[in-house]
């Protein structure tokens, strides 16, 4: 992704997958805060609101011609399957602060691959679509949620 040689139609696929992890993310906090104090609530519902990736991901969206017919249409792969149904395990048959933890890997990875990025250089990519993605994984605000 970084040097430019992504395949669009690969990256396509994976804003697809994207998409419904990420639906999925979200669903799991709100599910996950009506289990907490309101307190902890209020923190864990802030971790998920104001980074900006779904507008920057809809635009992406956009440009690559991805709709919601596509979104409808395209299955869940088996690695984002496998790990929304953990984090689901984790909260209805373990408990909030398991389903939590299952959250945080999510945070820590997105900070590594934030912090490794910015270390290289630009990107060379000349898909306007690919910068936006790479500005996503800024390690600042990540790296505070998984610490």
């Amino acid at each position: 992704m970084h040097d430019g040689t992504l395949p669009e139609d690969t990256f396509r696929y994976y804003l697809i997958q994207d998409h419904h992890y990420l639906t999925a993310f979200a669903a799991l906090h709100e599910a996950i805060a009506e289990h907490l104090p309101a307190d902890q609530a209020q923190v864990l519902l802030a971790l998920n609101e104001g980074s900006g990736e779904d507008t920057i991901r809809d635009k992406m969206h956009a440009e690559l011609g991805i709709t919601a017919t596509d979104f409808a249409t395209t299955p869940v792969a088996p690695t984002a399957y496998a790990y929304i149904s953990h984090m689901y395990y984790q909260l209805n048959e373990v408990n909030p602060q398991a389903a939590v933890a299952g959250l945080l890997p999510c945070y820590w990875l997105y900070a590594q691959i934030g912090a490794h990025l910015a270390k290289l250089t630009s990107p060379k990519s000349t898909k306007p679509s690919l910068t936006p993605m790479l500005a996503t994984t800024s390690p600042r605000q990540l790296t505070k949620c998984s610490t």
